[in-house]
């Protein structure tokens, strides 16, 4: 959107021209330019040709920075996400170290069961050699 908005009285030497762009849904950037009165506002005069050149290069910028806030945009989502990411990774590693730890209770359990065993199995030794001396002997 252009237009011709003159800011000073007609009896000074120039004319002010604003010429805004927005950008995004809340940034409004107004540009002033200086024409000096009694020229023609077209592309042909020298303040046009200037004027249509920076109008060109502002929204060159203006695009670029649409560009820029969607990027940046994207990549605080990408930020998210790696953050909820490494929540379930640290989630992962605490079940994997609580289920370790069950796994390192069970191991002890049945090695504690594997030494009552073993005693039972020397005792039974113990009573089958007894017996079979007896047996022997009688």
């Amino acid at each position: 959107m252009t237009g011709h908005i003159p800011t000073v009285p007609l009896n000074f030497e120039r004319l002010c021209l604003f010429v805004p762009h927005v950008v995004g849904e809340r940034t409004v950037i107004v540009h002033l330019y200086v024409i000096p009165i009694g020229q023609k506002f077209s592309a042909e005069c020298p303040a046009g040709k200037t004027i249509h050149q920076v109008n060109e290069i502002t929204t060159t910028i203006a695009s670029a920075v649409e560009e820029q806030s969607a990027a940046n945009q994207e990549i605080a989502r990408n930020v998210e996400q790696a953050s909820v990411g490494t929540g379930e990774v640290t989630t992962n590693i605490a079940n994997v170290t609580q289920a370790a730890g069950e796994v390192s209770q069970a191991a002890s359990q049945v090695l504690e069961a594997a030494g009552g065993l073993t005693q039972q199995a020397d005792g039974l030794r113990s009573d089958v050699q007894k017996y079979l001396e007896d047996v022997k002997s009688a």
